[in-house]
């Protein structure tokens, strides 16, 4: 038989509120509004999710002092200002809209300055993560998409445009979780098909189109060389029975351009490498089924690359607005 107090405080574990979750990139700035169970902050109802494209990282690479523009954060300010209404229409308190900076505000000297100003501008909090902070909130937000219970057996791979992080769960370390930390992203990836396969100037020319085979081939080889190896816990994971590798991110993805060139969700080495010759030869322009079709090809041996070099078998693609849900599910976030 329930007491009154147990009866409070079930009701109090179903009470929900109104969040938005900000995932304020490198490249992409993500939005997701929805109903949080405040309990066990699981969502009960996704009301509004989008992303729109600001390419910070672009603009840091052509930075003459390390510092991002006042032209870029103006773009950002103006997106944050056009999100934190959507999110005032769907009934969001003003403390009840935070976010996570990745990769571009760790790096721009005036990364802290920038988010301390959309606070002061927009009320938004927006913290600034380390890389392994930002590979558990990826972490929570593959897990959340994955088939099964067993999260034991799952490893999610977060690759944006400033860096990527590979991540799984681990019963040993204090933090609860393992991560493996990418040192470059989509754009990285760009300007190094552009400077160092193509040689012209990133601060000049933005796409990599029309890029061959070979380019793509040289632009392998030079990943080969600079990405990190494929740590012991990592290798370990990936020989377990009933592995599940799971990509997430939006369209502009690496997981999302390979799935929208094949038409297919499980991308293996071979696979990948077929999407890369599908598209090699071609201009932006006839590759305007794609988003950021300048990045494409980068973005794609990129993924090849990383697959090879670690030595994953396979990759699941899994939709989701950058890691706005992990930040919407994760306690110390609202706490």
């Amino acid at each position: 038989e329930l007491k009154c107090e147990d009866m409070a405080a079930a009701g109090a574990e179903m009470e929900t509120e109104m969040r938005a979750g900000l995932d304020v990139g490198s490249g992409n700035l993500k939005i997701v509004i929805a109903e949080v169970r405040k309990g066990d902050h699981s969502i009960a109802r996704v009301a509004h999710e989008e992303y729109r494209e600001m390419h910070l990282a672009h603009d840091l690479r052509d930075s003459p002092d390390g510092r991002l523009s006042a032209r870029a954060i103006d773009k950002m300010f103006g997106i944050l200002r056009a999100f934190r209404e959507i999110a005032d229409s769907h009934g969001v308190s003003r403390d009840r809209m935070r976010g996570v900076g990745t990769q571009v505000f760790r790096t721009a000297l005036n990364g802290m300055e920038v988010l301390a100003r959309a606070k002061d501008e927009f009320g938004v909090d927006i913290r600034l993560v380390s890389q392994d902070e930002e590979g558990r909130l990826g972490l929570n937000t593959g897990l959340a998409l994955a088939e099964g219970s067993d999260h034991a057996n799952v490893v999610v791979w977060d690759s944006g445009s400033g860096s990527f992080q590979i991540t799984a769960l681990s019963s040993t370390e204090p933090s609860g979780i393992l991560v493996l930390q990418g040192p470059i992203g989509s754009s990285g990836a760009t300007a190094a098909m552009i400077e160092v396969v193509q040689g012209k100037s990133f601060k000049e020319v933005k796409s990599a189109n029309p890029a061959s085979v070979e380019n793509a081939r040289a632009l392998h080889q030079h990943f080969m060389q600079t990405l990190p190896s494929c740590p012991e816990w990592l290798s370990e994971r990936l020989a377990r029975e009933g592995l599940q590798v799971i990509g997430i991110g939006e369209r502009t993805s690496i997981f999302g351009i390979c799935m929208q060139t094949v038409g297919v969700s499980r991308l293996t080495q071979d696979v990948v490498w077929q999407a890369i010759e599908k598209l090699c030869g071609k201009t932006d322009a006839e590759m305007d089924f794609l988003p950021q079709p300048d990045m494409a090809i980068p973005k794609l041996v990129l993924l090849y690359t990383v697959m090879k070099k670690i030595g994953i078998p396979f990759v699941t693609v899994k939709y989701c607005i950058g890691v706005c849900s992990g930040v919407l599910i994760s306690s110390s976030m609202w706490t």
